[in-house]
Parts: C-alpha cells; sequence; structure tokens
C-alpha cells in the first residue's frame, strides 16, 4: 500500500522503522548455534579426537549437512539441495570409514520417508533424493569399487561371527554418560578420581550431550509434540540399534540386513542419536522461547524431577561402597558382560578392593551430583521465567559452558608416535638393517611405533587379508575359520612366522619384553627351486606347519604352473619397494623356478614386464603360494618387472566418477538457474504484495 501511495504521488516512501526481532526468529537463531554447540563437544563426536580416529572426526560433521540437503528438497524441492547432499554424502564415503556411513544409511531412511510424506514437492523430493546417492556413487566410485574389491578377501568377507558383531555394544548403564561423564569412572583419572571401570573403551561407550539439552529435549517433548515426533524417534531407533547384543534388535539385524553383520561396535550408532538429541534441543530452546506461563512450569517441574532423581542415585551410590554392595553387584555384571562379549573391562582384582570400590563409588556420585546441580539451576532458571520471560535466554549460556567444560577436560590426546620400551628398542636395533618384521602380543596393543623403519607383521587395521590371517590363526594353534583382525601370538615357531618375516615377539607385560625368533625368516623375496601342488588347505596348513618344512626349498601351490619347476642353486632377487603398491623386480633365473614374495597375496596383484619375458614365457601368472603369500613361477633368464596392486575396479571406478564429474557442470548451470528463477519470482510476490 505505501507502494501505492508513492506511485500516485510521485513521492518516495518515508522509511519504516527495522522492526525488532520477534522472540520466534530471536529464538530459532540461538537454537541453531545451541545445536550446533551439543553437537560439536558431545562425547559421540568429541571423544573420537581424543583416541585419535581421525576418518571418524573426518565423517561426522557432513551429517548434518546432508540432513539440511534431505530437509531443502522436502520444503523446496530445488535441484540445489540435491547437490549439496551429494557433495555432503560423498565427503562422508571418501573420510574412508565405511561404518558410520552404513549406519546413517541404516537409520536415515525413517527421516527421509518422514520427510517425504510431508513434502509439497513429493515428485521433485523423490528424485532430488535419488540424485544424491546416485551422484555421490558416481564421485565416489574411484575408491568405493576397489574398496569393495579389498574387502572381499578381507576377515570381514561374507560377515563375521555373532561374537564378534556383538562386541562393544553400547551397555545399558552406560547410558548415566548422557549427562555425567564420569558416572562410570573417568577417561583421564585425576587425583582421586577413579579410572574407567565400565566395559568397552569410554570413547566408544560415552555418550554425553549434557543436562541442559536433556531438559531442553524433554520440553521439546512436552511442549512440541508434533514437531518433537520425528527426531525422538530418530533417537530412539537409533539407540536402540547401538545397544546392540542388549536388544533382541541387534540379532534380527545380524541375520537379515544387508552388511550389517560385517561390523562390530553398534556403539557408534549413537552418533546419529546425538545429532537428533541436538535437534531436539533446539525444538525445546525455541518451544521455552514463546511458552505460556502453564508450560513453564511444566517444564521447570521436568527440570526438577531430573535433578532429584540425580541426586538421590547419587546418593544411593555414595552409600554403597561393601563388596557385597549392591553398586558392586553392577560391576560385576559390567565384567561378566565384558568376558562374554570379548569387550575390554577392569580387573576382576578390583571386585573385591573396597578402596577401589569406595573411589569408584566417590567418582560416579560426585559426577551424577554435579549433573543433578546443573539440572537445578535450570528449573530454577525455567521457573524464573514465569515473572521475567526473558531470562530463558541464559540457558544457552548454561548449556555451551557444561559443552565447553566437557571438551576442555577431554582436549588432551595421545601422541602420534611413543617411545618404545627399552627392550623393543635394543630388538628394532637388531632388525633395522634387514627386511625382517616384528609382532605385538597381543596384537591388539595400540602402540604407535612412528619412524622405526621396522614392518609390523600384523598392523593394526581391520582389514587383515582373510588367507593371511587364516593361515596365522593356524601357526598359533587356532581354528582357522574363526579368524579374525585380532590375534594372541603363543607359539610355537615354525615356517609359518618365516614366511611373515617375524624375526622378534614384542611381548606386553611389566616389564615390556622383546623375544627374538629361533627360525630365521626369509627375505622380502626369493627364489624357490621346488613346488609342491595341494588343492586341500588343511593338508597345506599341516605341512606348512611341521616342523621339518623347508619354505625356501619347497612352494606349495594350489594349481600346477604353466611349465615344470626344476630350480637349481638360486642366484639373489632385487626387489625394491617403490610404494605400498608397487614393487620392481629384477632377477636372473637359471633354471625355471618360484619366485616367492613373502607379502599378502591378492587377486589384483598384476606385472607389467619392463623387458620381452624370456624363452617361452610369454605372459606372468601371479598364484597364492605358500595359502597367503604370492608366487610367480619363472623360466631360465633374466626378468625384469612390476609387480604392482591393481585392482580392474579402480580403472572402471576411476572412469564413472571422470563422467559424474563431467555430468555436474550441467547440473549446477542448471541449479543455479533453478534458484535464479526462484529468487526473482520471490522478488515479484513481494513487489505485488
Amino acid at each position: 500500500s505505501v507502494r501505492e501511495e508513492s506511485l500516485s504521488t510521485g513521492t518516495p516512501p518515508s522509511p519504516r522503522p527495522s522492526p525488532r526481532p520477534s522472540p520466534r526468529v530471536l529464538g530459532e537463531g540461538v537454537s541453531s548455534f545451541l545445536a550446533g554447540v551439543i553437537f560439536m563437544f558431545c562425547a559421540r563426536f568429541f571423544l573420537h579426537i581424543y583416541a585419535g580416529h581421525l576418518p571418524h572426526v573426518c565423517l561426522m560433521p557432513w551429517t548434518p549437512l546432508l540432513l539440511f540437503a534431505i530437509d531443502g528438497l522436502t520444503f523446496r524441492g530445488r535441484l540445489q539441495f540435491a547437490l549439496i547432499g551429494a557433495a555432503a554424502l560423498s565427503m562422508m564415503i571418501l573420510a574412508g570409514y565405511p561404518q558410520m556411513v552404513h549406519y546413517t544409511a541404516v537409520v536415515a531412511p525413517i527421516h527421509v520417508i518422514a520427510r517425504w510424506i510431508a513434502s509439497p514437492y513429493k515428485l521433485r523430493a523423490a528424485v532430488g533424493f535419488a540424485t544424491i546417492g546416485v551422484l555421490s556413487i558416481g564421485l565416489t566410485a574411484i575408491q568405493v569399487l576397489p574398496s569393495l574389491d579389498a574387502a572381499k578377501e578381507s576377515v570381514r568377507a561374507g560377515g563375521t561371527t555373532y561374537r564378534f558383531a556383538s562386541s562393544f555394544s553400547f551397555p545399558p548403564e552406560n547410558l548415566l554418560t548422557l549427562v555425567a561423564p564420569n558416572a562410570l569412572g573417568a577417561l583421564q583419572a585425576s587425583e582421586g578420581a577413579a579410572p574407567y571401570f565400565g566395559q568397552a573403551y569410554l570413547w566408544e561407550t560415552s555418550t554425553f550431550i549434557g543436562v541442559g539439552a536433556l531438559v531442553l529435549a524433554i520440553c521439546a517433548i512436552i511442549l512440541r509434540p508434533r514437531s518433537a515426533a520425528l527426531p525422538l524417534a530418530m533417537v530412539i531407533v537409533s539407540a536402540a540399534l547401538g545397544l546392540g547384543a542388549n536388544l533382541p534388535l541387534h540379532r534380527w539385524m545380524y541375520d537379515g540386513f544387508p552388511g550389517f553383520a560385517t561390523f562390530r561396535g553398534s556403539s557408534k550408532f549413537f552418533f546419529v542419536a546425538s545429532l537428533f538429541f541436538a535437534y531436539l534441543s533446539a525444538i525445546g530452546f525455541r518451544s521455552l522461547i514463546v511458552a505460556s506461563k502453564r508450560e513453564l512450569i511444566r517444564s521447570a517441574s521436568a527440570a526438577g524431577v531430573i535433578a532429584i532423581a540425580l541426586v538421590i542415585l547419587g546418593l544411593s551410590i555414595r552409600f554403597s561402597t561393601s563388596v557385597d554392595g549392591w553398586f558392586a553387584g553392577r560391576l560385576t555384571r559390567i565384567v561378566e558382560r565384558g568376558v562374554e562379549r570379548s569387550d575390554g573391562h577392569m580387573p576382576i582384582a578390583n571386585l573385591g578392593n573396597a578402596e577401589f570400590l569406595k573411589s569408584a563409588a566417590a567418582t560416579s556420585s560426585t559426577s551424577l551430583f554435579i549433573a543433578g546441580a546443573v539440572a537445578c539451576v535450570l528449573a530454577v532458571i525455567v521457573g524464573g521465567a514465569i515473572r521475567k520471560h526473558a531470562i530463558v535466554l541464559l540457558i544457552p549460556a548454561i548449556v555451551i559452558v557444561e559443552m565447553f567444560t566437557f571438551a576442555r577436560s577431554h582436549r588432551p590426546t595421545s601422541a602420534l608416535s611413543s617411545d618404545p620400551p627399552k627392550a623393543w628398542r635394543e630388538a628394532f636395533e637388531k632388525l633395522r638393517p634387514t627386511d625382517a618384521r616384528f609382532l605385538r602380543n597381543p596384537s591388539s596393543y595400540e602402540w604407535r611405533p612412528g619412524m622405526t623403519q621396522i614392518g609390523d607383521a600384523w598392523g593394526y587395521d581391520p582389514g587383515v587379508q582373510r588367507r593371511y590371517a587364516q593361515l596365522m590363526y593356524f601357526g598359533q594353534g587356532f581354528d582357522p575359520d574363526h579368524a579374525s583382525s585380532e590375534l594372541m601370538f603363543r607359539g610355537p615357531e615354525s615356517a609359518i612366522l618365516r614366511l611373515a618375516r617375524v624375526a622378534a615377539i614384542l611381548q606386553i607385560g611389566d616389564p615390556p619384553k622383546a623375544f627374538p625368533t629361533q627360525l630365521a625368516p626369509l627375505p622380502r623375496a626369493l627364489l624357490v627351486p621346488s613346488a609342491r601342488v595341494l588343492s586341500s588347505r588343511d593338508e597345506m596348513f599341516s605341512i606348512l606347519g611341521s616342523p621339518g618344512f623347508d619354505p625356501s626349498y619347497t612352494v606349495l601351490l594350489e594349481s600346477a604352473p604353466p611349465f615344470a619347476i626344476n630350480g637349481r642353486t638360486p642366484t639373489p632377487v632385487d626387489i625394491k619397494f617403490i610404494d605400498t603398491d608397487t614393487r620392481e623386480i629384477d632377477v636372473n633365473v637359471i633354471a625355471p623356478s618360484v619366485l616367492l614374495v613373502t607379502e599378502a597375496y591378492s587377486k589384483d596383484w598384476h606385472i607389467r614386464p619392463q623387458q620381452p619375458p624370456p624363452g617361452e614365457q610369454r605372459s606372468y601368472d601371479v598364484m597364492p603360494g605358500d595359502w597367503a603369500f604370492i608366487a610367480i613361477p619363472l623360466t631360465a633368464g633374466k626378468h625384469h618387472f612390476i609387480l604392482e596392486y591393481a585392482p580392474r575396479s579402480f580403472n572402471i571406478g576411476k572412469w564413472i566418477s571422470a563422467f559424474t564429474l563431467l555430468l555436474l557442470v550441467p547440473l549446477s548451470l542448471l541449479a543455479a538457474k533453478d534458484a535464479k528463477n526462484a529468487k526473482n519470482a520471490k522478488k515479484e510476490q513481494r513487489v505485488r504484495i
């Protein structure tokens, strides 16, 4: 109307004073910031920094952006949100931790379907969701396809045992860490505080998100049940999956959901729960900003109930420190479950130690008392808002201080490398000039070797080659069919350790020790003058584990080589380690022999000749030798070639990713045009108004 008046009189309209932001607008801005702070400093994200889990840290921040894109497609139906979602999901995949991507894919469809049902642009939204999936798969094909190939040859191929998959399930008692981070002991125990005495590792089983966030989430459920319904459902589903083997749902998922049996550590589902918990907290604060007096009374009462419950629980723990009390009984169950599921647990001797129980009870109750005090303060603030509503703006400050305090107290991280014990350093000095390697016992010991320049024959990777793991398991007297990424080395020595080039066992203990092996390890590559073909794995293992077998004289093959092997005195092999995927080999063969490379076999090792093969040999075959290593039959003559790990799926993925990148150009132009049209339409609508 002002515009029409100015056009009729020919005078410009007088400027209107800028309106003060409404409480609702103010609440939206502050609540969004608050949710970001809560997720950034919650335990499910921040403690992975302490643990050095960089892929986790690189992956999780992209999840909110993916949800933002889903919501944008739902309520606006524009192409640009599909591109944003594809970029976010691609970065999650490329972060290098497929388990969290898989877990997000398990839970996210609930959110997507609920949003799609509410969308006014159902067709556009459906196309946009499909576009996110197709583009992200195309962009990451260069990494995803070879990764899938490698996974098929690892110990995770075809799933794991349920005992393995159920390990690191989220323990129910650890739900106390939602508001009291030290309810089960401290991650870094200070003077007078007990170290973590729960199941598994605290960075995997803490779900701290703060009392303030809990109070705000409950306010959202009480005051805005319709708005809170979807994030609450996501929290419940994610938490139920995170509890893992503690609920029947985990076994159903293990048996029926694709890929679920591949992973352990279902506690990681709580990162999705924490994200939607932060979302609930934002809804709760927005609700308090515009709440009526009756709603404020209900919210203050809820905060008061939480405060009272935490204090009562803290008191019951503080006064239950006897070795036959309920607190000690609860700790006994935690230890029993840890043993049952092969998780970490505190020493059993602590269960009968009155001093430890007293320290543990004091640490737990103190953390609960602090949480109760924060809840009490929040109850007073919400109650005080009945008379002066603006006082609710103190709540974000309290929540931020609470989260900053938690993050600050867990900021120290472990070093990228650590000094080995003296006995280990002496062993390294003896191994350094050779190709020999060592083994940590147990293999799960988290020592960061830094630049020792000495190889670890087992490593610390969950994707151990299945053949290699089976052979090593058999060599240590375990069932090879139950091979996993962890192993306790207990001897006896055999040709298997020689093949793995093991020259020393590094034993964890007090003090740590280093035991040299009695059998000399083989070199990185050697010519073996004879071969024997065996089709049975068990027969091959039996020979490899026998005391008299010499792997430097005979190699065991699963199929006959293309020509007879009748080598004589072997000559040295010149092998150069170019990078993790490439070896350059130069050797002069006197008579047909098998080149044995003592590295883990994979079907994706290939040979690129650097000169024409001599004599009758027109091509090279890369075969499994001694079940788990690389065998290459060679004719007499000089050979010079590159042995390269080059999955064919990498080349396929490379072209798919390149095509997808080219496809992004017209899609980006189309998205920009779509956004411009929407902006112009909104401007015309304002002009008409």
